[in-house]
């Protein structure tokens, strides 16, 4: 009954985004439909299909759908899921990569390999700057720990290296990750490592900041060349050059 409930107050939310989407298509709103309908299911497997009913959509309400998902759902595959298929989505500004980092926030820093797992799928998005500042932002944080090498007290069990293996092992994932998208190129030296995430940042965030601009540029010259082609009030182009030839 708990589970039921929990579906019927995600599907609420998901009503109260699309009740007011506006200028979506016909098409798109019957994806949206058919998604409700769907995703109105206690099996898990059965709410992750539903999700791809949402594949290809790309007006902010679909978007929003997804990320109500990834956040509020009972189960965490279903919430990587939509997590995924929001970071996957046909994105022409950068609010899909500012809703992907404030899901990713809202983990527990402590919660690391969680965050590690969601900071992988969140790099397909295709604008990077929110995505990147949020990566440095929490790798600069982290700690890599030189390992023990003194001798253990009387009394002391448990390797100390053990818990700091497990830290290192952690912050050379997250390089990984963070190399992968930036092409960055650092290393897990010393426990000074992590600060050389932030020194990175500030020296390359203005040309991440340019590449998304670049990226964002070209995206609304074609969102307006749709506009105008659609638009009974703008001549096209072949109506253009016969009306200079009249002249």
């Amino acid at each position: 009954m708990k589970r039921v409930r929990a579906i019927a107050s995600i599907l609420v939310s998901i009503l109260s985004v699309s009740a007011f989407a506006a200028n979506i298509s016909s098409e798109e709103a019957a994806k949206q439909a058919e998604f409700k309908k769907a995703y109105n299911n206690i099996d898990k497997a059965e709410r992750m299909k539903a999700l791809d009913l949402l594949d290809g959509c790309i007006h902010p309400s679909s978007l929003q759908i997804l990320a109500t998902v990834a956040q509020a759902d009972r189960d965490d595959e279903v919430k990587k899921q939509a997590f995924s298929n929001l970071a996957q989505a046909p994105a022409h500004d950068m609010s899909v990569a500012k809703m992907l980092v404030m899901i990713f926030q809202s983990i527990k820093p402590v919660e690391i390999d969680e965050r590690l797992a969601y900071a992988q799928l969140m790099t397909s998005s295709q604008f990077k700057y929110p995505i990147v500042e949020a990566l440095a932002d929490w790798g600069s944080k982290q700690r890599y720990p030189e390992r023990f090498t003194g001798v253990r007290q009387p009394g002391q069990n448990v390797d100390p290296n053990i818990a700091i293996d497990k830290q290192r092992a952690q912050y050379k994932a997250f390089l990984n990750i963070f190399n992968n998208l930036t092409n960055a190129g650092l290393k897990a030296v010393d426990r000074n490592s992590p600060s050389d995430v932030r020194k990175w940042w500030e020296q390359n965030a203005a040309k991440v900041a340019a590449a998304d601009k670049e990226l964002l540029d070209k995206y609304r010259a074609e969102d307006e060349a749709k506009r105008d082609n659609t638009n009974p009030l703008v001549p096209k182009k072949g109506e253009k050059e016969e009306k200079k030839a009249d002249k």
